[in-house]
Parts: structure tokens; C-alpha cells; sequence
């Protein structure tokens, strides 16, 4: 075990009295403080260095843990958190080491709970009165230690002024940040805005947007992914920041963790003096980059779904509610039995009319529904139900392929049915006959007309739509003035037959 040369680490030796005792301990709130900002800092330092982090305190001759980050990047080396354990003091000799003489100390160890080989290195954490009040221990695997070793130098210095800034509770903010995950990507972008390292997932990342060339020296001034924005405020804040920006198709999110570093008093012994006191300047950022495009469309996904699902829930029940109305008309109708065998028929006709409403909507996921398709089938639903053995029934439909909103499609489809039944009832009245219907669908633009035409016998000379009694036209009337906005009206042919008109106002298509 060798010590770390002095030109490659920062100070963090006890500030004591000429006597050689430590100075008097700061108030307790105030070292409570202190370590709370130490923690803070601490998870995302560990996904960036990709390493846990362990937090040491020495209680009764015992190692006490008080903080444990497991970091997001990478598989900790603990199978659960090692929060509030405790340890021998032999178990951890760095950490006894560096809480008792200020030693800022590395080695190669095994970690205790599955004896895998980490490279393990250790600060005693010191308060603003030079205190030594916890030790900060990193513990790397093997691997990701090599893989360290062989980036860039650049980027090492970088991660030596993090943890630094992390043993001193300097990394404000960092509480406020997500996790840094094993596929998000890293820069290194110095002061003056320009990028020095690029992890390889960055410049993947980077190459997906369109920027092929390479990134390092790039200033980060004119990227379209806005990175410069969020660094200079991070920078001026000095402050770890978050945000998410959108740019054509793709969703990132940024973290950029500003970096200081220290300037040591070199005039002064290194045990003589506090590092809190030294002077810090800004030493560039971290950039932090994750791609949340599919994650975003897949939410944007979700609440779409979620609102189509809502807006079915709100139809099922309006037009629940319209059938136990029709019902209910016709229950006040009812006299015979044959009234309500025929009254039960028609509330299925009506029934299976809103049900295949439904049906288009669950198979539209909740766009425009075709009244052209809707039409044809409740016209062979109809003809299927109304065709007595012998007769012809023929129904024949003209007309654009009409879309309309659900709330607008099921009203018309009910109407729809009404007409097409009526027809069909009043053609044959007194004697069975074969019958002949033409449906018309007309888009106005911004109205909709709905036309049935049948060759019948014709209205009766003293027909008045407004005191007609059959609960069919009274239903098509409802629905063409309250539902949908509109009129209806009722014309006699001649010589024979009769036309019945729905005109109402198009609904626009985001009503949907």
C-alpha cells in the first residue's frame, strides 16, 4: 500500500493547534449540516466515478456507516445498501487511518461481502473547522478501475476535482438530479465552453442527431441540442442543474454538474492548514446526456391511450344511459304481450346500433369513424332482422366516405336505424311487399346530410311531424335536435314514397 503523490491530490490534511490537538469541534447543527451536503453529493458521484461510496463515522471503537450511494451506472459491489452496518475497525483499515491522522490513502482490497477485488480509496471528510468528522470511501471494481486508467488524462483530473468537491459538500444541487444510468453518455467541457472528452455513448449520441465529425475542441455554441444553455447556467450558478430539451424528434436530458478545484497554500506545511480555506476556481463542467426520446413517445403513447380510454369510459355511459331512455319509452308504450316482443326487438335493433359505434372505436383507438362503413352495416343488420321469409329487401348507399366524431357518430347511427326501420315498417303497412331504400350521405362541408328515400305507399294527407306519435320519428327527432344540433324533416314524394332528411352542423374532427 503506497500513499498518492502529493502532486496528484488535493489537500486534505487536519488543521491543528501548535500544540498538535485537533481544533475545538464546531457546533453540532453545524457539522449536521456539513455532512448532509456531503450526502447529497454523493449518489451522483458515484454513478460518474462508477463506484459505491461509503460514508464512515467512528462510534465506539466501531465503524459506523452512515451513508451508502450504490451507484446507477454500473452493478454495485454490495448486494444491499450497507447503511447503518457496522464494522471492526480492522475491517477498514483506510478508513481508521484517514479519520484518525487526516491520510488521504489507495489500495487494492476485497470487499468483505463477496470477496471480489476493488481498487479502494479513501479522504477523511473535514468540516469547516478543520474537524475530521467521517471518512469518504470509493470502492471500484477491478474493471472499471483499468477502464479508468486508460481514458483520457483529462478526464481523470476531472474526476479527482469531482470527488474533491464531493468530500467538501461542494456539489450543490446534486440532490435535484436523476440518476446518471450505465447508457446515458459523459463530456468533460472545459471553462471556456469547449468540449475535451466525449464518453463513446456521447459520441453516439451525438452521431444520431447528425453531428458526425469530431466533437473534441468543439465549442458547444451552435448544437442544436442546446447543451451550451444549461452548462453556462450551471457554470454561473455554480450549481448542479437539470433539464429536458426538445429538439425535432428527440427528447435529452442534461445534467451539468459544474467543477472547482482547489489552489493550495504550497508556502504552507500540508498539515498546518484547513482545506475549506483554500481558494476555488472554476474548473469546467460535467455534461450528463440521456436520451429520453423513446421513453417520451412512450408516455406521449400512455396519456393518449389514457384519455381514449376515459373518453370511451364517458360514451359507454352516455349511451347507456340513451338506451335505458329508450326503454323507458318504450316501456310506457307496452300494453300487450306482442307490444313487448316487439319492443324488446326494437331496443335490440338500437342496441346493436351503438354497439358498433363501439366497435369502430376499438378498432380505430379512438380516430374518425367512417359513417359510409357505419351505414352499411347497420343497413344489413336491419335487412337481416326486418327480411320476412319471401321478401326483398334492398338498401343501397351513395355517397363520400363520410368521418365524424364519436359523440356525432353515434347519434347519427341511431337515427340511421330509426330511418332505415321506419322505412321498412311503413312500406309493407297493410300488406307484406318488397321494399326498396336508398340512403344518401351528404358532407356540406361544415353540415352533414343524411337522406332516406323509400318507394312506400307515401305520408298520409294529414301527416304533421310534430304530433306524430311513433316513438321512432320522436327518437330521430330528439337525436337531430338536442344530440346533434340539427333538423329533421319529413317530405312526401310523388307519386309514391316518402324521404326523410337529417341536417345538422359537422362537429370539428378534434372532438374525436
Amino acid at each position: 500500500m503506497t500513499d498518492a503523490s502529493w502532486l496528484d491530490r488535493e489537500p486534505f490534511a487536519v488543521e491543528q493547534n501548535t500544540n498538535g490537538t485537533h481544533l475545538p469541534a464546531p457546533a453540532p447543527d453545524q457539522t449536521s449540516d456539513f455532512l448532509e451536503r456531503v450526502k447529497a453529493g454523493m449518489s451522483i458521484a458515484a454513478d460518474i466515478s462508477r463506484a459505491d461510496i461509503v460514508l464512515f463515522q467512528l462510534q465506539r471503537n466501531e465503524l459506523v456507516v452512515m451513508a451508502h450511494a450504490m451507484p446507477a451506472s454500473i452493478s454495485s459491489l454490495y448486494r444491499q445498501s450497507a447503511l447503518h452496518r457496522t464494522y471492526h475497525t480492522q475491517e477498514h483499515p483506510l478508513a481508521m487511518e484517514a479519520l484518525t491522522s487526516g491520510a488521504h490513502r489507495r489500495r487494492l482490497r476485497e470487499v468483505l461481502t463477496d470477496g471480489a477485488p476493488v481498487d479502494e480509496e479513501v479522504w477523511p471528510v473535514i468540516d469547516g473547522n478543520g474537524v475530521i468528522v467521517a471518512a469518504f470511501s470509493v470502492l471500484t471494481n477491478l474493471i472499471e478501475h483499468e477502464r479508468h486508467r486508460r481514458r483520457k488524462r483529462i478526464f481523470q483530473t476531472a474526476m479527482r476535482w469531482l470527488k474533491w468537491m464531493a468530500v467538501h459538500g461542494e456539489l450543490r444541487g446534486a440532490e435535484d438530479l436523476s440518476p446518471f444510468h450505465e447508457f446515458d453518455g459523459i463530456l468533460y467541457v472545459n471553462e471556456a465552453g469547449s468540449i475535451e472528452y466525449l464518453s463513446g455513448i456521447a459520441i453516439n449520441l451525438y452521431r444520431r442527431v447528425g453531428y458526425l465529425e469530431d466533437m473534441r475542441r468543439r465549442g458547444l455554441s451552435g448544437l442544436a441540442t442546446n447543451d451550451e444553455a444549461v452548462v453556462a447556467r450551471a457554470l454561473r450558478a455554480q450549481r448542479c442543474l437539470e433539464e429536458t430539451v426538445e429538439f425535432g424528434d428527440h427528447y435529452w436530458v442534461h445534467k451539468a454538474v459544474p467543477l472547482r478545484q482547489a489552489q493550495p497554500q504550497w508556502q504552507q506545511p500540508r498539515t498546518w492548514f484547513n482545506p475549506h480555506t483554500l481558494p476555488l476556481v472554476p474548473a469546467g463542467a460535467f455534461l450528463l446526456i440521456h436520451d429520453a426520446t423513446e421513453a417520451r413517445h412512450r408516455e406521449q403513447e400512455l396519456k393518449i391511450k389514457s384519455a381514449l380510454i376515459k373518453e370511451v369510459h364517458h360514451r359507454v355511459k352516455n349511451n347507456l344511459s340513451s338506451v335505458a331512455s329508450l326503454v323507458r319509452m318504450q316501456a310506457r308504450r307496452i300494453v300487450t304481450v306482442e307490444d313487448a316482443r316487439a319492443a324488446l326487438a326494437d331496443t335490440e335493433e338500437r342496441i346493436r346500433s351503438i354497439a358498433i359505434i363501439h366497435e369502430y372505436l376499438a378498432r380505430e383507438e379512438g380516430r374518425p369513424i367512417s359513417m359510409r362503413e357505419v351505414c352499411q352495416r347497420i343497413a344489413e343488420e336491419v335487412k337481416r332482422i326486418e327480411q320476412k321469409p319471401g321478401q326483398v329487401i334492398t338498401i343501397t348507399l351513395a355517397g363520400p366516405s363520410l368521418h365524424l366524431a364519436s359523440r356525432q357518430a353515434t347519434a347519427c347511427s341511431l337515427a340511421i336505424n330509426e330511418l332505415i326501420s321506419n322505412a321498412i315498417e311503413h312500406s309493407t303497412e297493410p300488406v307484406m311487399r318488397d321494399v326498396l331504400i336508398d340512403v344518401v350521405l351528404e358532407d356540406g362541408g361544415d353540415f352533414v346530410r343524411l337522406q332516406v328515400t323509400d318507394d312506400g305507399p307515401g305520408l298520409p294527407h294529414d301527416f304533421n311531424l310534430q304530433t306524430v306519435r311513433g316513438l321512432g320519428l320522436q327518437i330521430v327527432r330528439t337525436l337531430a335536435q338536442e344530440d346533434l344540433k340539427g333538423k329533421f324533416e319529413i317530405r312526401g314524394n310523388i307519386p309514391k314514397g316518402t324521404t326523410a332528411i337529417v341536417e345538422f352542423p359537422k362537429a370539428s374532427l378534434a372532438d374525436a
